[in-house]
């Protein structure tokens, strides 16, 4: 059987123009004393505290914007985990895990999912605060590094493209190297495209008609 698990969804709604934040906690957990003791400290913090009965319910609450994942498990295993590690790899948010076993596998695939915090201790509600602002600091760098690097590999593609079509465009219609960039650059300004897309459909038209004249 697996442990009982506990899960903490802080959804934020912060006010343009204002300092004040409203913050909804849903809490579910199948411990009652754990879940007394988080709810306790968490209202004392200013959260808003709402009870799901389980994961299913829980799992949908991710799709808010501004949510932070807390999951405290007695002792992780892989089931339940897997579980998690799918939920945050298709909605990423910042995300806890409190685990009283220590495993440097565990810890690895926490990390590799997408997980800010992995505690290798038991769930101390006076500690909440401090890690909730570590998570989500750790995860804004974490986005900001993704975006960065999927730039980059955007920027990568779109100059293989535009290699591919320059070369086309030279093959088959006669073209210098130059005119074949500016021919890009024209249609892709005349389409309200960029130069990666532009290329990309003349790729694929040029590609089609030398394989029919093949």
């Amino acid at each position: 059987n697996w442990p009982r698990p506990c899960f903490y969804l802080f959804g934020i709604n912060q006010q343009t123009g204002d300092m004040r934040v409203t913050v909804d906690v849903v809490l579910v957990d199948a411990d009652p004393e754990r879940r007394g003791m988080a709810e306790c400290t968490l209202s004392d913090l200013g959260y808003h505290v709402r009870d799901f009965g389980g994961w299913a319910q829980a799992r949908a609450c991710l799709k808010v914007h501004h949510t932070v994942l807390i999951v405290a498990l007695d002792a992780p295993q892989l089931g339940m985990l897997e579980a998690i590690f799918d939920a945050v790899r298709a909605c990423p948010v910042p995300t806890i895990i409190f685990a009283e076993r220590d495993s440097p596998d565990v810890i690895r695939a926490s990390l590799a999912a997408g997980v800010a915090v992995y505690v290798a201790a038991d769930m101390q509600p006076r500690r909440l605060a401090s890690l909730v602002t570590l998570a989500r600091e750790r995860f804004e760098m974490q986005q900001a590094l993704y975006r960065e690097l999927e730039a980059t590999r955007r920027k990568l593609g779109d100059r293989r493209l535009i290699e591919q079509a320059k070369g086309l465009l030279m093959a088959q219609r006669g073209l210098t190297e130059e005119a074949a960039f500016q021919k890009l650059r024209k249609m892709a300004m005349d389409n309200s495209l960029t130069l990666g897309e532009a290329a990309r459909r003349v790729r694929d038209v040029l590609a089609l008609v030398g394989d029919e004249r093949a």
